[in-house]
């Protein structure tokens, strides 16, 4: 908007507490959804409420090797789940990925072969896992 400051330069930001307040509570619940759709006319503070938001995520560290709640989850300096490329299974076992989760930001087509390995892992592992008890039965 003409003449008005640049958000890093708007100290307050009013009318838009609700807003603030439903970002900050998905925060703390630790469900922050990936995206984020603000709206609304010209002049109301979205662009500062981004600036705010934005500001908030990149001052405040994430959890590390706390990714999906599970502390014992691998995880990389760069924030990807560490698997075996061979089977794109993670450290823990029966946890497959694949994809930007593992590759960071890379091209669809990598993630399309990776989707497409850990489904074959996946379909191996669990056919595994429901025959080890018939075998163990009938050598039983």
């Amino acid at each position: 908007m003409p003449g008005a400051p640049h958000p890093r330069e708007t100290p307050r930001l009013i009318g838009q507490a609700q807003a603030e307040e439903g970002f900050l509570d998905a925060y703390r619940s630790g469900r922050l959804h990936h995206g984020w759709l603000i709206t609304g006319p010209k002049g109301v503070g979205k662009a500062t409420l981004a600036w705010r938001i934005a500001r908030f995520l990149l001052a405040t560290p994430m959890d590390e090797g706390s990714m999906f709640g599970a502390p014992e989850l691998e995880v990389s300096k760069w924030g990807t789940i560490g698997v075996d490329w061979r089977t794109m299974m993670t450290n823990l076992p029966g946890v497959f990925a694949a994809g930007d989760i593992v590759r960071g930001a890379s091209l669809v087509v990598w993630g399309v072969r990776d989707g497409r390995d850990a489904a074959e892992s996946i379909h191996s592992y669990i056919t595994a896992q429901s025959e080890a008890p018939r075998t163990a039965a009938a050598g039983a």
